[in-house]
């Protein structure tokens, strides 16, 4: 990876090594980025399975109640300290999530 980096970058006449010769030399390589598609039906349902245990723990322990108000005081914060802000914020975020 890093011989290969490093001819990209004398090719292209750098002489400092920046992403593009990195990414480039991975692309030679044929390295992918990310875990492989079979991967993922395995990390998914572990990943899901550990969210619903967690989630009842938190349930059953009453932490929901105390996680709520944390956040719901976080946001109040925020809305006292950004004020007119603050709705520009909200409104920004909900076209990002569409």
């Amino acid at each position: 990876m890093c011989d290969n980096t490093l001819l990209t970058a004398y090719a292209l006449d750098q002489k400092v090594v920046d992403v593009k010769p990195v990414m480039e030399a991975a692309k030679d390589l044929k390295l992918a980025r990310g875990i492989p598609a079979g991967w993922a039906w395995i990390y998914l349902p572990i990943s899901i399975g550990t969210a619903v245990l967690f989630l009842g723990l938190w349930q059953s322990h009453g932490f929901f109640i105390e996680v709520y108000n944390f956040v719901y005081k976080g946001f109040q914060t925020a809305r006292e300290v950004l004020g007119d802000s603050y709705n520009d914020l909200y409104e920004l975020f909900q076209y990002w999530l569409g």
